[in-house]
């Protein structure tokens, strides 16, 4: 499970390293929707995976301003 977590927070770095294009202006909101809208959405969508994404103390801040960004709704996860 350890190695789970390894390659999720790498794959979750990627993200972030996407938003800081983003803030940089490097890559366009389009930019990333057409190149990562199905990765990202499959995130979002996945109650578990997008809880431990937003958590605050994994530090993805940059995974929820994408999410932000591109307009996916804040979902509550506070029952169960």
């Amino acid at each position: 499970m350890k190695n789970f977590f390894t390659n999720w927070d790498n794959y979750l770095n990627f993200f972030e390293f996407l938003d800081f294009l983003h803030e940089r202006r490097i890559l366009t909101k389009d930019d990333i929707l057409r190149l990562f809208e199905y990765p990202l959405r499959q995130i979002h969508k996945d109650r578990h995976l997008r809880k431990y994404a937003l958590k605050e103390k994994h530090g993805y801040e940059g995974v929820k301003h994408l999410f932000d960004v591109l307009g996916y709704p804040e979902e509550d996860d506070s029952q169960g």
